[in-house]
């Protein structure tokens, strides 16, 4: 169940789940069944665009439980979300994204994940009406981080590109 709810450039979101699984099977190298399992969780998201500022807000609660065991479901991060800002002057556009997730259990056959925040960095510069040149830079500060146990994620990344396109 959700509701949204906007008022001129503002926007906010909540919607919560809960539902009742029969056999669950674990993402991984490693899977396991998992017979009876219970997903409870709840998102909220929010977007502002004020004067050349544009935000975006996304943040999620998750609560697991194997029905057999009264354990928390491996590799479900209690928390996660992001942020993202962004700044237009005129052609010019620059913004940031921050992402992470919190410590997620590993199950019986994989060890703990350990939780993690990333930033990224981008911009742009619109040549005219068809083109522009954007670049960006991800993983920013060269985190090293695992979004599932056993699965690296890329180091940091810079990328330059030119589009073509309204």
């Amino acid at each position: 169940a959700g509701v949204d709810w906007q008022h001129g450039p503002y926007a906010l979101g909540f919607s919560a789940f809960h539902s009742k699984v029969r056999g669950f099977i674990t993402p991984g190298e490693n899977p396991e069944n998992i017979d009876r399992a219970t997903i409870d969780g709840a998102e909220l998201s929010g977007t502002m665009a004020l004067d050349g500022w544009q935000t975006g807000l996304a943040l999620t609660y998750l609560s697991t439980e194997d029905r057999k065991s009264g354990n928390r479901l491996p590799r479900q991060p209690r928390w996660s979300g992001r942020v993202d800002i962004d700044r237009t002057f005129g052609t010019f556009s620059v913004g940031t994204t921050f992402r992470g997730q919190s410590d997620s259990e590993g199950g019986r056959f994989a060890p703990d994940n350990q939780g993690f925040v990333t930033a990224d960095l981008r911009g742009s510069y619109r040549i005219d009406d068809d083109w522009r040149i954007e670049a960006r830079v991800e993983n920013l500060f060269d985190r090293d981080y695992q979004v599932v146990q056993g699965y690296n994620q890329a180091p940091r990344g810079v990328f330059v590109s030119l589009r073509y396109g309204r």
